[in-house]
């Protein structure tokens, strides 16, 4: 063991040894007293009871419950299968009718959501040994003590110190820490600490060791067949070592243990293993509680209740019939098998622990908001630490975890014993384009085998074990030859039914728990969302020894809570209002959000419609035109993977790459001119105008006044002729050999106008002042440089360019690739196209070019986008690769016009010392990137949708009102003043 691990565990131990449980006091014998004095004999033998009720106020439950308290004068509840808020309500009304106040007691082994589904589910036992930090097991301990305390609960029957020595254990298995006495001792030792932080007591079970059976007490007597010096040296220690650091609480198990006692009894009722070994052997003097005694192991047994007491246990868990064993004691009594003295001395030693535990001042729950109380982000955070920092890699050959070169990786997902809607699924398709199958186990070979065929051209399969139930046989069947990568979210100890598929794999990645946490966090670890740190927490013989495991880094983004980076996300909820006005007053119909911090994804959400009919409903993996967007996300990154590659210099003339602009005013200008807007170009030519036929207008195309000859609405200012029409054989109504370049639905141009729009940049006078002046020739121009230099069109080089980022839906002309359901309309467009555009670029120019340019056309979603701009702040690399230099992706990012804000394509915001570089986009759109604070904010809406004279979102400063609203919640961060005063989209 490390120092570093030796000195934390000491401090632990220290802390139990502070126990707030051990020492009686003048004044909590005087409650004890004040409070025993009053009982009748009926009421000091109902103390010793705990009655098991559901978490459900419904009034038949309610009514049991009453009467359990009323008649029988029950000691305790122990909660089970309901929900947060009915287990509140219960426990206020059990303790208002209580004469003593109840002692309220849980399982809360993996969590409240063992017994309340609506409880936060942690690992379980066995998980947690993968933890190579094993603080967490402390801060599991104390977090679960907060929550007790939130619900009132005074006692949590845990930890299980069973040494799980048998795999096939029914009852126990990973309920365990493990096989390794010493390990289970230290580890529970951390997780009772941190209870006892909280003032929870703590029960360890199930005395005096439930770890070596094959039976499950709950159904039939278990027996441990251990000798004396086995049980001791095993079975025993973890309930030595507890014991000796002061636990409050120890269970005893419905076990046989014939070498402790021949007689075969449950150790449950056995004198000889309580009294005995339990108390005088071992020394023991805290509260010791029965397993439920409705179970099997036990319930057979005749005058139980009895039994057990004589035994040495002091709280009878669980009766079958209360009422039946309260009256069994009570003839007891009158027979004089057992004693009121020792009724009475069990009661007073009930009465101390409910004192210790703080019931003597019982506060009544306050029910308000008590479920957000308890799921707390800092709850939900612990959940994905334990969970992300167990999950362990076992085999990791060449390298192939995290997963890189998506763009040369046809993957495929196999689910073995689960369907194609996984939350592994869903997880994946963050990151990557995926193909999907599954099986069962009641699928044939046959079956099996057809998924190998469809599957015969994947680069890379990735299997997932969801069920216990799949043959080893038939995982590596359906794997085949492939490359392939197996995660399992099966025990542990179910490893070794895999030796065929732990051979074959490349990777095996352990996820221990079929948990929707746990499938989010393993494909995390596949795609390099977060690294992978667990140890495997038990010895599989001949596939995996015990602490085997590979370290994995991260190199993607990964998606958590707010406050896993230090946000508060109450104050993102204010985001929800702004949008929420935004879409009421139709400044938009929906939008996206997406902010990510430090590498980390913490919110991403869509809101509103497709549109005004309120129909169709935004969702995050729809697909939105982007906009002036497309300048840096698609031509900027171009250009900085030629300026990487020395292939264009931003100070020399474009002439050089340019010919066509050797004999022009143009030849002197740069790409540095062109990326800070300081050409002297102008801001807009409306290259569409050449394609309109000029005697088919009698008049102007456009006037400002409507009438029912210009009736064609362009603006909020300007209004066209009705009658205009193309000039012949330029538009077609027909895709041809002719008309190759598709504007909108049933609408296609010429090659020859693309090229006509070039020379009218070519024509168009330059500006005597070259000072800045915002214009999408700029990026028109860029367009060209790229494309003669790489030799090929834009849209196929920054397809290369996304698919190798794994940005699947990002791209021009998505209609070839999508379905249009999941792509965002933009704006009726009455003039031009005389349509709805959906899935054609809204941009005019762009439209005319085919729907292919530099300034605009490329339609994505936010969690795209954020890998691209999570790319720009990791210095030019994603996904383990590097895609341009960190010393080009510095300068592009953090250079600055001398004459305006702009950057080297890039917008910027310089506002109170913080410096954001960005785009807005005019459908509705923004990305801004704050260095600083690691952050990225995206922003897409169709404010255009069904008029781009909608201008609401901008006078009602959404974007920007968002920004304030995320900087508020950064920790100790001021709100950023970013208003956008008017600034070119």
């Amino acid at each position: 063991m490390s120092l570093k691990k030796t000195t934390y565990t000491l401090f632990i131990f220290l802390l139990i040894g502070r126990s707030l449980f051990a020492i009686e006091t003048n004044e909590s014998k005087q409650w004890v007293d004040s409070v025993f004095f009053t009982l009748s004999p009926d009421e000091r033998i109902g103390q010793l009871f705990v009655y098991n009720c559901p978490a459900t106020a419904n009034m038949q439950n309610t009514n049991r419950l009453l009467l359990a308290i009323n008649e029988q004068h029950i000691g305790g509840i122990l909660f089970w299968k309901g929900t947060i808020e009915e287990q509140a309500k219960l426990t206020n009304l059990a303790q208002e009718k209580s004469k003593v106040p109840l002692m309220i007691s849980m399982d809360g082994e993996w969590g409240l959501a063992m017994r309340l589904e609506d409880g936060i589910r942690y690992p379980k036992k066995t998980t947690l040994s993968a933890l190579t930090n094993e603080k967490l097991i402390y801060e599991f301990g104390e977090e679960l003590g907060r929550q007790c305390n939130e619900l009132r609960i005074n006692v949590s029957f845990d930890p299980v110190l069973d040494v799980n020595l048998n795999p096939e254990n029914p009852v126990i298995n990973t309920r365990s820490f493990g096989d390794n006495p010493q390990e289970i001792s230290r580890k529970a030792a951390l997780f009772v600490a941190g209870l006892k932080s909280k003032n929870i007591l703590s029960v360890g079970k199930h005395f005096p060791g439930h770890g070596d059976t094959s039976q499950d007490s709950h159904h039939e007597l278990a027996v441990v067949t251990h000798d004396s010096t086995q049980l001791h040296s095993i079975d025993l220690a973890p309930f030595k070592h507890l014991i000796n650091k002061e636990m409050e609480g120890i269970m005893i198990g419905h076990i046989s243990v014939p070498a402790i006692d021949t007689t075969g009894a449950p150790a449950s009722l056995s004198p000889l293993i309580i009294n005995g070994l339990l108390k005088k052997e071992l020394g023991f003097k805290g509260l010791i509680f029965t397993d439920a005694m409705k179970m099997k192991g036990v319930s057979k047994e005749k005058n139980s209740s009895v039994r057990a007491l004589l035994a040495g246990n002091d709280i009878l868990l669980d009766p079958i019939n209360i009422e039946e064993e309260v009256n069994n004691i009570k003839k007891a009594l009158k027979d004089s098998i057992i004693s009121m003295e020792l009724i009475d001395q069990k009661c007073k030693k009930i009465l101390y622990y409910k004192y210790k535990c703080q019931l003597n001042n019982y506060l009544p729950i306050n029910i308000d908001s008590i479920e957000e109380r308890i799921n707390t982000p800092q709850a939900k955070i612990l959940q994905q630490k334990t969970i992300n920092q167990s999950i362990t890699v076992l085999k990791n050959n060449k390298e192939i975890l995290p997963i890189k070169q998506l763009d040369k990786q046809r993957i495929a997902i196999i689910s073995a014993g689960a369907s194609n809607h996984t939350q592994f699924i869903q997880t994946c398709a963050l990151y990557a384009k995926t193909e999907n199958y599954s099986f069962s186990e009641y699928d044939s070979a046959d079956s099996i085998k057809n998924i190998a065929c469809k599957i015969e051209s994947a680069d890379l399969v990735i299997l997932a074990i969801h069920s216990k139930k799949i043959p080893d046989s038939l995982i590596a069947l359906a794997c085949g030859d492939k490359k392939t990568i197996i995660v399992s979210f099966r025990s542990p100890y179910e490893l070794k039914n895999y030796p065929i598929s732990t051979t074959i794999a490349e990777a095996f990645v352990m996820g221990y728990e079929n948990l929707h946490m746990m499938q989010k966090a393993c494909a995390e670890i596949i795609f390099g969302g977060v690294p992978a740190q667990g140890k495997y927490p038990i010895n599989s013989p001949n596939i995996a020894k015990k602490d085997d495991g590979i370290n994995t880094p991260k190199t993607r983004l990964d998606y958590n809570i707010p406050e896993s980076v230090d946000m508060n996300s109450s104050i993102l909820q204010g985001i929800e209002a702004i949008v929420s006005d935004a879409i009421q007053v139709e400044a938009m119909p929906g939008c996206q959000i997406l902010i990510a911090k430090k590498g980390t994804i913490v919110y991403h959400k869509s809101f509103g419609f497709h549109d005004y009919s309120n129909q169709i409903p935004v969702k995050n993996t729809d697909i939105y035109d982007i906009a002036s967007v497309t300048k840096i996300s698609a031509t900027l990154p171009l250009i900085m993977q030629l300026y990487d590659k020395k292939k264009i210099k931003l100070d020399k003339k474009i002439s050089r790459y340019l010919p066509d602009l050797k004999n022009t005013d143009k030849k002197d200008i740069t790409p540095l001119d062109l990326l800070t807007h300081e050409a002297g170009l102008k801001p807009f030519i409306p290259f569409y105008r050449q394609a309109i036929d000029s005697n088919s207008v009698n008049g102007l195309l456009m006037q400002r006044k409507k009438d029912d000859i210009y009736k064609l609405q362009l603006s909020d200012k300007y209004f066209a002729h009705k009658d205009y029409r193309y000039k012949t054989g330029l538009i077609s109504n027909t895709l041809d050999n002719k008309h190759p370049l598709q504007i909108a639905d049933s609408l296609f141009i010429t090659n020859a106008f693309r090229d006509s729009i070039w020379q009218q940049i070519i024509e168009s006078p330059l500006s005597d002042n070259k000072k800045y002046k915002y214009s999408d020739l700029s990026f028109l121009m860029l367009q060209k440089i790229i494309e003669n230099l790489e030799k090929k069109p834009i849209d196929e080089l920054t397809n290369d360019f996304y698919n190798k980022l794994g940005a699947t839906k990002t791209g021009y002309l998505p209609l070839q690739r999508f379905d249009s359901s999941t792509i965002i309309p933009t704006e009726k467009d009455q003039f031009l196209r005389k349509q709805l555009l959906k899935g054609h670029v809204h941009d005019q120019n762009a439209a005319f070019m085919g729907g292919i340019a530099g300034h605009a056309g490329i339609f994505s979603n936010c969690n795209d986008l954020a890998k691209i701009s999570q790319l720009y702040l990791n210095k030019g690399t994603y996904g383990g690769e590097e895609f341009m230099s960190p010393e080009t992706c510095q300068y592009f990012t953090e250079t600055k016009s001398e004459n305006s804000r702009r950057g080297l394509g890039f917008d910027r915001l310089d506002k109170d010392g913080g410096i954001l570089y960005g785009h807005y986009g005019f459908t509705g759109t923004c990305i801004w990137i704050d260095p600083n604070e690691e952050l990225i904010y995206i922003f897409l809406s169709n404010r255009v949708n069904p008029n781009s004279w909608n201008k609401k979102l901008m006078k009602m400063d959404v974007r920007t009102n968002i920004i304030d609203v995320i900087y508020q919640s950064i920790k100790n961060k001021k709100p950023l003043d970013t208003r956008s005063n008017g600034l070119t989209e």
